[in-house]
């Protein structure tokens, strides 16, 4: 993707994006998609985009980690999560070409999952 403006999202959990990146212990960051998602829950729109992060070879990316459990959870009663990351996509995605998202690896698709993908499309062929 040489030339391509590409952000990568970890919407994992987990963070295993974020520890394939080289940030071993991704529990202990301040700024990861967590926080900004929580931001936008709390109706604080992001500006200057402090959570994303510059790698080496070229791409940038926002870090996730277990805070987006919890993030998750409180959205039970407010709105949905695919929501609230949708918004935060709509925030950064005029600065890229793509927007990959990293989702949760697992066998039973929770009911909102689709709308992950249904983002990562839309986002592509907006842009």
């Amino acid at each position: 993707m040489e030339g391509k403006r590409v952000l990568m999202m970890d919407v994992d959990p987990q963070g295993d994006l974020t520890k394939m990146l080289g940030l071993r212990k991704p529990y202990e960051l301040p700024q990861t998609l967590g926080n900004v998602m929580n931001d936008v829950i709390g109706g604080i729109p992001p500006d200057e985009h402090l959570e994303i992060r510059h790698h080496p070879e070229g791409f940038d990316f926002v870090q996730g980690n277990r805070s987006l459990t919890a993030v998750e959870t409180g959205l039970v009663n407010i709105m949905s999560c695919e929501t609230v990351l949708r918004q935060y996509v709509d925030s950064v995605k005029h600065n890229y070409d793509y927007v990959l998202l990293d989702c949760l690896p697992c066998n039973n698709a929770r009911p909102y999952d689709h709308e992950y993908s249904d983002l990562a499309v839309e986002v592509a062929s907006l842009i």
